[in-house]
């Protein structure tokens, strides 16, 4: 169950993965972050899930954060660090959402 206190956007994400799980492509996501020089930078991604439950300041409930795997050499590791601020964009095929 979603806590009564998640964001409007994790229930709705939750809601389409649950719907589209059969499908692959549902687990691909583009991951805009901001380059050093200010610039986008626009990479697909492949989606794990929410980190409920793995972090401390969770404490067993559900946690806003999304888990993706990526090499740690890649350049978005370093932008995310430098600068948190970006977008997240799906494309859910069964539902067209």
């Amino acid at each position: 169950s979603t806590s009564a206190t998640a964001p409007a956007w994790r229930q709705a994400i939750k809601h389409a993965m649950k719907k589209n799980g059969r499908n692959p492509a549902s687990k691909y996501a583009q991951v805009a972050t901001i380059k050093p020089d200010g610039s986008p930078a626009v990479r697909t991604v492949v989606i794990r899930g929410f980190l409920d439950g793995f972090l401390e300041r969770c404490a067993g409930r559900e946690c806003d954060a999304l888990v993706f795997c990526t090499d740690n050499r890649s350049s978005k590791i370093g932008e995310i660090a430098r600068d948190a601020r970006g977008e997240m964009a799906w494309y859910f095929p069964e539902t067209r959402e």
